[in-house]
């Protein structure tokens, strides 16, 4: 009962929070925080006409939550439920050289509360998201501890290796800890949402070689590192995810005729694209694409085979000649029934005494004697 007092407290505070940035519509669209809301309705709201992404971007911050982050993220990738959820992309740029803490992990007070009401508005007013939910919480035990986000961003960077246009960075695993990952920037390194146009070509090259070739891929990210030589590379994203072959058949039907998402696989893979051609505005973000593209059926190559598959499936097709049939009746037949009718076969010979005589003479001389 205590527990329960304390949790609707929770939702009157966070209620009041958002009415404050002038957020209340996102507690109005979630029943499970109708009550609290009502209770603040004497409270009046904050009239911000500033952009909505600029007002998230100011609640996250001012909340300084890992749990409403990553949660944001996820919502923002599914237009179908959250339309109008904008992604949050890196403000400023951010000059990184030497060894640097990039990253810290660190749970706040309020994060407890967070995860408890997510699971409850997942279970009572979006049912439909379980699988989000379950693809968030596998996100959260890697956000939650640098050592597994710093092994992913290892293997990224390994999935990445020996591509001209992607700059590798070191982690300093004697330093990183449960809270904190550190990094050695060896060469400066500019962390921007802002690319040149050859650092947008190399971007786009190096998401279609991990999709294509090494079959992964990432759904968010802030921002990309950036070298002098216009290399770049991943610094901050959410998980790495399998490719499967649906999904490559996903990928380019959605660049051949911008097909909607169904899944959740899917809908990961559509929100990497979308910042993909943000990332890459000043060029023809698919053209290093092509190459791979080409070499997969197009829609009408899959519909004759699949049209070819159910034909051949569907018609009596003899694929070897069969002798003609001597029996013409089902009483033919009947001889198949006999379990014994292989004694019947000309070339079946009954074991005789010649045959079983002699071996057990051998085996009683060998068990007196040995």
């Amino acid at each position: 009962m205590k527990n329960r007092i304390l949790q609707f407290i929770n939702k009157i505070k966070l209620c009041y929070r958002l009415k404050k940035q002038g957020l209340a519509f996102v507690a109005q669209k979630t029943p499970v925080l109708k009550t609290a809301m009502g209770l603040l309705s004497f409270v009046r709201e904050n009239q911000d006409d500033s952009p909505l992404a600029e007002r998230i971007k100011k609640f996250l911050k001012a909340e300084n939550s890992l749990v409403l982050t990553a949660l944001y993220d996820e919502l923002s990738s599914r237009p179908d439920v959250f339309p109008e959820l904008p992604p949050i992309l890196l403000d400023e740029p951010r000059q990184l050289s030497g060894e640097i803490m990039f990253y810290n992990a660190g749970l706040n007070e309020n994060d407890g509360f967070y995860l408890s009401l997510i699971r409850e508005i997942t279970i009572t007013d979006y049912p439909q998201l379980v699988g989000q939910y379950n693809l968030f919480i596998s996100r959260m035990r890697i956000l939650s501890d640098a050592r597994f986000y710093g092994a992913s961003l290892e293997e990224l960077y390994g999935h990445a290796d020996n591509f001209s246009g992607c700059c590798v960075f070191e982690i300093d695993w004697i330093k990183t800890s449960k809270q904190n990952l550190y990094i050695t920037f060896e060469t400066p390194c500019l962390y921007t949402s802002k690319l040149p146009l050859d650092a947008q070509k190399n971007l786009s090259r190096l998401f279609a070689r991990l999709f294509f070739e090494r079959a992964v891929f990432i759904s968010s990210f802030k921002g990309v590192g950036l070298n002098r030589h216009n290399q770049v590379c991943f610094l901050d994203f959410d998980s790495l995810y399998p490719v499967t072959p649906s999904l490559m058949e996903f990928a380019a039907a959605y660049i051949r005729k911008k097909q909607p998402p169904q899944e959740e696989g899917e809908f990961k893979l559509a929100r990497a694209m979308h910042l993909l051609e943000d990332f890459c505005s000043d060029t023809d973000t698919y053209a290093p694409w092509k190459k791979y593209l080409d070499k997969m059926p197009s829609d009408s190559e899959r519909l004759k085979e699949d049209n070819l598959l159910k034909n051949l499936q569907n018609s009596p097709l003899d694929i070897y000649p069969k002798a003609n049939l001597v029996q013409k009746h089902a009483e033919d037949f009947a001889y198949l029934l006999d379990s014994g009718r292989h004694r019947n076969v000309p070339g079946y010979k009954k074991s005789s005494v010649y045959y079983w005589l002699p071996l057990l003479l051998m085996i009683i001389y060998l068990y007196y004697f040995f």
